[in-house]
């Protein structure tokens, strides 16, 4: 889910580069989303590995003191006026669930939880059972901050294995398949250049072939990636 949400922000514009940094720091301030989203988006806008890590972990980490200090205010709010009050409630219930995990070992349990990029984890769900709990902000706010960079630094390495298998590794063994493929040229070969034109090889000097063409047999000097 989180990777065709982020891959539909992807292809919303394809905009100058600070468009590109806008619409990953948005995504990273997303809940569900997070550094997870922001850092496909990133990825598939082609944003520099350094600056997307940098601007993903800013992204997801803003939203965190907001949520840990004013979540339960909010939420008493809106259920008092009985907005998505089943939804807060629900909300409520599966931290409660989960409320033995996480104190059961501590800091440990808020850091893994946050920490580990699986659906239903991250910065933003880690800081609403750290206020649920009543855990201390600053005791809560730096293991997320952590958990939140060990998240980003696990999806940072996936990200890199999936673009490398998916785009980087297929490239490079096409542009070996057509270096091949060049150097095997032999005089008397027909060929057909990226333009288009269709022809014998006549002579090979180094990076360039002539080859004729047409009925006429018309020489065309040609480079040899052409």
């Amino acid at each position: 889910m989180t990777e065709h949400i982020a891959q539909w922000f992807a292809g919303i514009s394809q905009g100058s580069r600070l468009f590109d940094y806008l619409i990953t720091f948005i995504v990273s301030c997303l809940p569900i989303l997070e550094c997870r989203g922001g850092m496909i988006v990133a990825g598939l806008r082609s944003v520099p590995a350094w600056q997307a890590f940098i601007i993903c972990y800013i992204g997801n980490i803003l939203p965190i003191p907001f949520i840990l200090l004013f979540i339960k205010s909010i939420f008493a709010f809106m259920k008092k006026h009985n907005i998505l009050k089943g939804f807060i409630e629900k909300l409520e219930g599966k931290t409660a669930k989960n409320e033995e995990k996480v104190l059961r070992y501590k800091q440990w349990g808020l850091l893994a939880f946050v920490a580990i990029p699986l659906p239903g984890t991250g910065g933003w769900t880690g800081s609403l059972f750290a206020a649920l709990l009543n855990i201390d902000f600053k005791k809560a706010f730096p293991i997320i901050a952590l958990g939140i960079l060990i998240a980003e630094i696990i999806m940072f390495v996936l990200v890199i294995v999936f673009f490398y298998f998916l785009i980087i590794r297929p490239q490079k063994t096409q542009e070996k398949k057509e270096k091949a493929m060049r150097d095997s040229l032999e005089v008397g070969d027909e060929v057909i250049t990226n333009g288009g034109i269709v022809g014998i090889v006549f002579s090979i000097k180094d990076d360039t072939v002539v080859i004729e063409t047409g009925s006429d047999r018309s020489k065309i000097r040609v480079m040899k990636w052409a």
